[in-house]
Order: structure tokens, then C-alpha cells, then sequence
């Protein structure tokens, strides 16, 4: 997290080598890619095989911004399936402060 937010802060540099410190740390050599769109794609791809089987990929993929096209063929709807619905009990005991999120009226 520390390589991406740096690079979304366009710090390159310390981007690469957060990002490096965390491949030689499991014996990956270090990474080829520049600038910060090949940098998002490394990052992305060292968290997606570092977080595998731990439920973490689906929460950052929606943070990334990127459901709607890699969950499209899931029946992924884009401004409604970034959130869950509110439960409708929970709507009753706020009285009428909480309402429900879009498109699960």
C-alpha cells in the first residue's frame, strides 16, 4: 500500500523501491516497470499473487476503480454494486436518518 500510494502521489522513485523491497524480501527479482501507469500495474499485480486466497483482491479491486470492467461478465453494475444494500431494519431504527444506498430501492 506505502508503493501505491506513493506513486499516486507521483513519487516514482520511492514507489520502485517499496515495491522492490517487498519482491527481494520473497526472492522476486526487481521490477522493470516505469512511470506511473506500468508502476499501478506492478503494484496492483504484486497485491493481487501477495494477498491471493485471502479475500483481499475484491475490496481492492472496487477501491481501484476497476470492477466494472474485470467483474462485467459477473453481472457487475457500475454506481450500484460498489455498495452492499442497507438493511432495511437498520433503516427502520434510524428513523428515517438512514436511506437506502442507490439501486437497491
Amino acid at each position: 500500500m506505502n508503493a501505491e500510494a506513493n506513486n499516486e502521489l507521483g513519487n516514482a522513485a520511492l514507489a520502485t523501491s517499496v515495491l522492490n523491497l517487498v519482491r527481494n524480501i520473497i526472492g522476486l527479482p526487481v521490477t522493470t516497470s516505469t512511470g506511473q501507469p506500468g508502476l499501478h500495474t506492478a503494484i496492483w499485480n504484486e497485491r493481487r499473487q501477495g494477498l491471493a486466497m485471502e479475500n483481499h483482491r475484491y475490496f481492492d479491486v472496487i477501491r481501484q476503480s476497476r470492477a466494472g470492467t474485470l467483474f462485467a461478465t459477473k453481472g457487475w453494475t457500475v454506481d450500484k454494486n460498489e455498495l452492499w444494500p442497507m438493511p432495511y431494519k437498520e433503516i427502520l431504527l434510524s428513523g428515517g436518518k438512514l436511506i437506502q444506498n442507490p439501486g437497491y430501492n
